[in-house]
């Protein structure tokens, strides 16, 4: 009987190393393909989101200090200063942006009301973004 449940335990401390091994191994494959978005220009940012100053050589950013609510298109260049193009329209949620063909040219409009989104409207934004 002892041994029966020595043997048990084993198998059951045996499968639950396993599974820290493979979650292990999974962690070890998608964090390279992880990726981070960071500022690359304050000056396209709206007036007041940042501030990127030179100490000792290094780029150093400091942002506002309150909460702030921004039209889509503040929205839109806060993504830009992050680097972030605007590829879809269609993808954001109504109302952020438009799509015009003006003499054979593709222009873009946005809102210009100071808007809070939801977690899943942001999210569709994020999308219309590359």
């Amino acid at each position: 009987m002892d041994q029966q449940k020595f043997l048990r335990e084993r198998r059951n401390k045996m499968k639950k190393t396993s599974v820290l091994l493979f979650i292990a191994a999974c962690c070890l494959i998608l964090v390279p393909m992880s990726f981070a978005v960071e500022l690359v220009d304050c000056g396209k940012a709206p007036a007041g989101y940042c501030s990127m100053k030179e100490v000792e050589g290094k780029k150093v950013v400091s942002f506002g200090g309150g909460a702030a609510m921004y039209s889509p298109g503040g929205y839109h260049e806060i993504l830009s200063a992050y680097g972030l193009e605007l590829a879809d329209c269609d993808k954001a949620p109504a109302g952020y942006c438009s799509m015009k063909e003006v003499e054979g040219k593709k222009v873009v409009s946005f809102g210009t009301a100071p808007i809070a989104y939801s977690p899943a409207s942001f999210d569709k934004i994020l999308s219309a973004y590359k």
